[in-house]
């Protein structure tokens, strides 16, 4: 595996991949940093193919080949001012660009926010074309590469990924989307591939109706029309472009970017139409045995990011989400936790969950709910009532938390 960390400044390229050699020393990875002038000479390449590939009627245009298209993580710094001859170019425009017109894996922006550590409102820029924003004091926390929850049961937000393997699935998505085209699913509703029922369909936020195309009735946009004249998938011109000239891999590696971050986003994000396993096991705490109601560390077993004690549901209705290369957690619907067998199983435990433990989104990890901070996070849905532990408070803000106006009183 590879990657790649770019920044205008070679003295922070250098310490994050001296830090990352450190993290990563067993795992086989490859890391560069490459200058200013390599950097430059990458995007300017990338400026030249996107705009040969706008400009032609359809015809052939020259082999893209890119510095990129063997790099796994692409780490790149928000603000690239001192770029020799490209002034202010943004991390924005080079997810962009990187991810249509080269075969890049995960690509992550560091320092949008540099004064924001965790977001409270746990929306996680769904409009960048990146698949990931932290800030640079993460860079090389073993939380982004290893599994979780952290042993010392410090700051690992849930949302982050593991990148490395998230790299792998996204490949694996745009070689199956690509396949998939070639026989025509290109004209299939995107909700019909992902076998959304009636009752979540329903359950779709606006944001997220809204991000599979702003004309089109949800329940008919289809992989084609997904990117065109829709900012939230592609640049405008970019899609039309990739219409006209049936462009069935940039078509998929669109779609596995830009749908991958919808469904996590805005469908499994307000825990509302997907669950994923701690959300679930917090609404369903009957399902964990008696004798394991007070091991904190058996709620932790299903806080992983891999396969997690599925036993435990046998009996319950609850269906997995199967389309495997999507999540890189365990993911089911949301309707089998809200049967009415399911609720009647929670009236009738008097003691469930005596220990309350609650989940937290900072931590990747169940806690009492005594020792943690209840927040609302905006997806506007009844699941959003989140905790955190808030690391770092009573050291004077370590870790920096915010909107603060989210903290629940």
């Amino acid at each position: 595996m590879k990657i790649t960390v770019w920044d205008d400044d070679p003295a922070a390229a250098g310490r994050w991949k001296e830090q990352l050699e450190i993290v990563l020393q067993a795992k086989g990875t490859s890391i560069e940093a490459p200058e200013p002038g390599e950097i430059e000479e990458t995007l300017y390449t990338l400026h030249e193919y996107r705009r040969e590939y706008l400009e032609s009627d359809g015809g052939p245009i020259a082999n893209e080949k890119s510095s990129l298209d063997n790099t796994d993580v692409l780490l790149v710094d928000n603000d690239l001012f001192e770029l020799p001859g490209l002034k202010d170019y943004s991390a924005e425009t080079v997810a962009a660009r990187a991810s249509l017109y080269t075969a890049c894996g995960c690509i992550v922006v560091l320092n949008l926010s540099p004064d924001l550590d965790f977001d409270l409102t746990l929306l996680g820029h769904p409009s960048s074309k990146a698949d990931l924003h932290i800030n640079d004091r993460f860079v090389a926390d073993p939380g982004l590469w290893e599994e979780c929850p952290r042993v010392d049961g410090g700051f690992r937000p849930w949302h982050w990924p593991l990148l490395l393997r998230s790299a792998a699935m996204y490949r694996t998505r745009v070689s199956e989307l690509a396949e998939a085209f070639e026989s025509g699913v290109t004209g299939e509703p995107i909700l019909n591939y992902f076998g959304f029922e009636q009752w979540s369909r329903r359950r779709l936020s606006r944001a997220a109706r809204a991000f599979l195309h702003p004309e089109i009735a949800t329940d008919q946009v289809s992989f084609s029309q997904f990117v065109q004249d829709n900012v939230s998938a592609v640049n405008v011109q970019d899609g039309k472009c990739i219409a006209r000239r049936d462009d069935l891999v940039k078509l998929a590696r669109v779609c596995a970017r830009r749908i991958g971050k919808w469904l996590e986003r805005y469908v499994l994000g307000p825990q509302d139409v997907l669950l994923d396993f701690p959300h679930l096991i917090e609404k369903m705490p009957f399902s964990i045995p008696d004798r394991e109601q007070r091991n904190v560390d058996f709620w932790n077993s299903f806080a992983k990011l891999e396969e997690s004690p599925i036993e435990v549901l046998e009996g319950l209705g609850i269906r997995p989400f199967d389309k495997g290369n999507w999540f890189d957690r365990p993911v089911f619907w949301a309707q089998g936790a809200e049967s009415d067998e399911n609720l009647e199983r929670l009236l009738g435990v008097e003691d469930v969950n005596p220990c309350e433990f609650v989940f937290c989104e900072d931590a990747s990890s169940f806690h009492r709910a005594k020792d943690c901070d209840q927040f609302i996070a905006a997806h506007n849905t009844v699941s959003d009532n989140r905790f955190v532990r808030w690391f770092g408070k009573e050291e004077g803000e370590e870790l920096r938390y915010g909107p603060q106006s989210r903290l629940a009183m």
